[in-house]
């Protein structure tokens, strides 16, 4: 009878340590799904109008440690009439040096337009950032407003 506990001790000692090996490894898993890529750690992107229809899209990207490049390379404003939407600008960060960073861990910046009363805005933001070379772009879509 004794060897048969001492055994049995093992095997549920063998399958605690197997549990937690596992448990360890899924952990790591879910930890890296979390980021959004090898450079990217997380992004925001919002759209607001004001009183005098002046509509600001703002964003913030935050890089996994000091990136060489951060921000939003590309910022399409669509405004909405009913269900129609159409491309009323272009923001390109060639053309606005505000919407990118250098050397940074979190860019954040905005643009603005000059919008019509009783329209909604909303953008489709190409974020990117990267190192080395090296870069990953996520694109998002803004809240419309």
């Amino acid at each position: 009878m004794k060897g048969r506990n001492e055994m049995m001790t093992k095997s549920v000692k063998r399958l605690a340590f197997l549990l937690a090996v596992v448990i360890c490894i899924s952990a790591i898993s879910i930890a890296a799904l979390a980021r959004a890529s090898d450079y990217i750690h997380s992004y925001t992107a919002t759209t607001s109008v004001n009183s005098s229809n002046v509509v600001s899209v703002n964003f913030s990207v935050t890089g996994v440690g000091i990136q060489d490049k951060i921000g939003s390379t590309t910022i399409y404003l669509y405004e909405k009439n009913g269900n129609t939407a159409t491309l009323v600008h272009t923001f390109a960060s060639a053309n606005n040096s505000n919407m990118m960073g250098a050397n940074k861990l979190t860019h954040t910046s905005s643009v603005t337009y000059q919008g019509t009363a009783n329209r909604s805005y909303y953008a489709i933001v190409h974020i990117q950032a990267g190192k080395d070379g090296k870069s990953d772009t996520r694109i998002t879509t803004t809240n419309t407003a």
